[in-house]
């Protein structure tokens, strides 16, 4: 604001000029403007901005029209009203926005210089305090739409407009940072908010698309990149800064950088384009806290894109999985039902694609499958939706079909798409593909009936390419085979978890070998280990083996089997030569079959059929084996697949239920309880446990735990840089110890882990933001050997828990800065009780004595607990009107006149019309 006084309607009181009055006290550094009229006042008010509208006008109706207008338009301006009026004229004056009414006979040099030194003063405090409360108010709205919404993006126009209108500027705005190859770093409009009048940027071509070099602004990638802010008027900025800011009207801003996970994102900034504007400290500190809630927001509705994008896609290729797949046709039947058209369902196969793999090796097979995923999806329509369903298998999802003719003509397109060859490496190759495909409604209602249906059909093409046979009496046997192999299929076919698939596959395999023991064994490429999924020996479980996991040297026969990718047949093992040592058992096997299991190109697995005498098994049992292993591998591969995105549905729902907390609990070792359950369901282990670091001390401090059996853990607070746990916090990524007797050197947790019997570490650091918030350590009574997934899922929740220090911290320091607030006004109010003490020296302490006084009157008469403050502070302030008594009576040594106890019984109105205009303070305003 200007330092002006605006004077409106008579400059006399009597004999004496008002403006003679304000000159000659300490007030001559004021500019004062001297209007007749209210309507040429209400002019200059809006052009110049003045501290203070000083009024003497008889007419009330005028009077408080325009306080009304002053109170509508310009709010954080006092009014100082010269006027004779009676108790509710006055009462009426002071809700209408009259800050301080005087008597004309009161108006002198003193009062007057006290009056509007007292309002400018008071006015400027409360404007203070009212943008803090308002911009407080707004961040915190903030914090509840950042943080407890994955749509945030929904709800931030509503939020920039309550950052504009507390912060008081003319247009607030989002930036996102774009690399782009051509140009370089260039920052895109995401969202805006602007007052009324005010030119929006998405219209101006200089606000979007504009490299930052390019335009000028290369300083400003420097201080934000670095965490900086840009903040003051235009003019005071560089010149190559300048020109762009004025073409779009900005005279000051204020710029704060948005990070997310320690990456620049963009900027939130604040313009004022009518003012120029001085933003206090407390603004600042504000808008950086509401930069830092939506970078949070950002990052955790990536994190929630990326796990939702890996639970439904193909690793692969990238491609829709089964999973989208059966979402995306609920959708199509919907569509197909209300527009009355068809759709179809494609299954499509690779022709021979095992030869690619054996010719080239995998990892060239596995960018021979990226690029037919390519192909295909580039065929179909935008509309259309094309999914890998296996390892050389896909499915397209037609939509908008009316007939077969229809459906041909997709299907003509994908053939068309395979027909190039395909190089890779300086290598081609030449891949086609069978089709077979059904049509919603006509075939089926239900996906897997339409699946059946497209696979019949693409088999059926598949057997005219490779012929035909005609079964003679001779090959009866070989019919029973089939036959048996075809009721395989179908008893096998829709189990997709795989403990009853397993034993599903033992009794079809029982019923057609003369076995004593069966084995199934599961394979881990990536680690070349064995692990025994089913075990069964004359039709009981061997319950000491089940789970058991081999390494390559341990898993003897059936390891051969499955390292080799071939079958083995041995008449009897005391007698036939063998590849590599077969373990020994109580009962002593003879014969010995095995095959792998072998599913679109990788071992997944082995099979063996033992019996305890020799010569059970014979080639024709070793053929049918593999017939059944080939079949029955893909069922086993699909039930893996079923059971490793069930794992991921689960553990999104884990991370859904982890995000509820965060957003409902304020207690944090609540929610690190619920974190520290989720993460023992999850990953299946013993015990685990927090440890947050103390930024004081620098010491991991235990915080929370879970499955100890004993109390030690509670005990540890560990250095930066100790094992293991420091060592983890200090280098910022995963340390595991597989295995207790395998380690070198003691650990922090050497003693407490002997004591509790864990053989199995592994400790996560838990980072927000860039910043070490502590360690997730987790810790199991048996050797783990767990996959990249579990270990991305450990280092998710890590990131969950971290999440949830943080925002307990923001929520935190938000209580903080209110009761910082509160405080702030009652510290204002014993000032001013002081100051009044120190002028009337006759009642010094009495203020503080009364208050005592009251408040033991208060507890007597059982008024509740929160009525007291608002007694305390009226009993503060009961004196206050004292303030606008004039010298001379107040401190008068003899005693007072009838006119001056007149004056001096005035105080409480005095003190009235002081505070009505605080709404803080209306509770309290009855003792005063």
């Amino acid at each position: 604001m200007d330092r002006k006084i605006i004077l409106i309607g008579q400059d006399r009181v009597g004999q004496t000029k008002i403006t003679t009055l304000l000159q000659q006290c300490e007030l001559s550094d004021f500019e004062y403007l001297h209007f007749s009229s209210i309507y040429k006042a209400k002019a200059a008010i809006s052009e110049c901005s003045p501290c203070l509208v000083l009024m003497h006008v008889k007419n009330t109706d005028k009077v408080v029209d325009f306080s009304g207008y002053i109170q509508e338009n310009h709010a954080r301006i006092p009014i100082i009203l010269i006027m004779t009026t009676d108790r509710r004229t006055t009462q009426t004056l002071m809700e209408k926005g009259v800050h301080h009414l005087m008597h004309p006979e009161h108006v002198n040099q003193v009062s007057l210089m006290h009056v509007v030194l007292a309002a400018i003063e008071q006015k400027r405090v409360e404007n203070e305090l009212r943008s803090r409360d308002a911009i407080l108010q707004a961040v915190n709205y903030a914090a509840e739409v950042f943080l407890s919404r994955l749509d945030w993006e929904s709800r931030i126009n509503d939020v920039l407009a309550r950052l504009g209108i507390a912060t008081s500027s003319d247009r607030v705005y989002i930036y996102r940072n774009d690399m782009r190859q051509e140009i370089g770093l260039v920052p895109m409009l995401q969202a805006e908010w602007i007052a009324t009048g005010i030119q929006p940027l998405k219209a101006l071509s200089e606000a979007s698309g504009n490299e930052y070099r390019g335009s000028g602004f290369q300083r400003w990638v420097e201080v934000l990149k670095r965490g900086g802010m840009i903040f003051g008027n235009v003019l005071d900025l560089p010149p190559e800064e300048q020109s762009h800011l004025l073409k779009m009207d900005v005279r000051s801003l204020v710029v704060v950088p948005i990070f997310t996970d320690q990456l620049w994102w963009g900027f939130i900034g604040y313009d004022q384009c009518c003012q120029d504007k001085n933003w206090s400290s407390i603004e600042v500190d504000a808008l950086k806290t509401a930069a830092k809630i939506l970078g949070a927001a950002i990052a955790r509705q990536d994190a929630e894109t990326r796990l939702t994008h890996l639970a439904t896609h193909d690793y692969l290729t990238n491609l829709p999985n089964r999973m989208l797949l059966e979402d995306r046709f609920v959708l199509a039947v919907a569509r197909a039902e209300r527009s009355g058209k068809k759709f179809g369902i494609i299954a499509i196969d690779l022709d021979k694609f095992k030869l690619v793999n054996d010719a080239h090796g995998h990892p060239f097979g596995d960018k021979v499958l990226v690029e037919v995923a390519w192909r295909l999806s580039e065929a179909v329509r935008s509309s259309d939706t094309c999914a890998r369903v296996g390892g050389d298998e896909f499915t397209v999802l037609a939509e908008g079909i009316n007939n077969k003719k229809d459906l041909r003509r997709v299907m003509e397109k994908l053939t068309q798409s395979m027909k190039p060859e395909i190089s890779i490496n300086g290598k081609q190759v030449f891949l086609t593909a069978s089709m077979g495909a059904s049509i919603y409604p006509n075939h089926g209602t239900q996906m897997e009936q339409l699946m059946k249906a497209s696979d019949i059909a693409l088999y059926q093409v598949k057997d005219v390419y490779s012929g035909s046979k005609i079964f003679i009496d001779e090959q009866i046997s070989w019919l029973k085979e089939i036959t048996m192999l075809y009721d395989t299929a179908v008893a096998t076919s829709n189990i997709l978890d795989t403990k009853s698939l397993y034993q599903k596959i033992y009794e079809q395999v029982q019923e057609s070998f003369p076995l004593d023991t069966f084995l199934l064994m599961e394979y881990d490429m990536q680690n070349e280990t064995s692990k025994i999924a089913f075990v069964m020996e004359e039709g009981k479980p061997i319950k000491e083996w089940l789970g058991r996991t081999l390494a390559k040297s341990e898993s003897g026969l059936i390891g051969w089997v499955i390292q080799q990718r071939k079958p083995f047949l041995s008449y009897d093992l005391t007698k036939d030569t063998l590849p590599v040592k077969s373990p020994s058992s109580e009962k002593p096997t003879r014969s010995w079959l095995g095959v792998p299991l072998i599913a679109k190109g990788k071992v997944v697995g082995g099979l063996s059929v033992q019996a305890f005498a020799p010569n059970v098994f014979n080639k024709n049992h070793q053929r049918l084996l593999e017939s059944l292993a080939a079949q029955l591998a893909n069922a086993v591969d699909n039930a893996q697949l079923a059971e490793k995105s069930q794992r991921q549905i689960e553990r999104l729902k884990a991370l859904h239920d982890i995000d509820l907390v965060i957003n409902s609990s304020l207690d944090l070792r609540v929610t690190l309880n619920i974190i520290l359950d989720q993460v023992i369901e999850k990953l299946q282990i013993d015990a685990a446990a927090i440890l947050l670091l103390n930024p004081k001390s620098k010491l991991l401090e235990y915080t929370a735990s879970r499955g100890f059996r004993t109390r030690t853990i509670e005990q540890y607070s560990l250095r930066i840089g100790e094992e293991p746990s420091g060592k983890t916090a200090m280098e910022r990524h995963l340390v595991q110890a597989l295995n207790l007797a395998e380690v070198d050197g003691d650990l922090a947790y050497t003693n407490m882990m002997q004591e509790e019997n864990f053989i199995s570490y592994y400790s996560v650091p838990l980072i927000a933001k860039g910043q070490v918030k502590g360690m997730l350590d987790i810790f199991n009574r048996t050797p783990l050997n767990p996959d990249q997934e579990w270990y991305n899922f450990l280092e998710t929740l890590g990131g969950q828990a971290a999440l949830a220090i943080d925002n307990t911290s923001l929520l935190e320091d938000l209580h903080r800065s209110n009761k910082e607030l509160t405080l702030a006004y009652d510290t204002t109010l014993e000032g001013w009780s002081k100051a009044l003490d120190m002028r009337d020296k006759e009642t010094e302490g009495h203020t503080q004595r009364v208050i005592e006084m009251t408040l033991r009157i208060a507890q007597v008469l059982g008024i509740q607990e929160e009525e007291l403050i608002h007694i305390r502070r009226g009993a503060l302030l009961h004196d206050i009107g004292k303030m606008a008594i004039p010298d001379s009576i107040l401190l008068k040594p003899g005693p007072l006149s009838d006119e001056e106890w007149v004056i001096m019984r005035l105080h409480p109105v005095y003190a009235y019309e002081m505070l009505y205009p605080i709404a803080y303070l209306r509770p309290a305003l009855d003792i005063p």
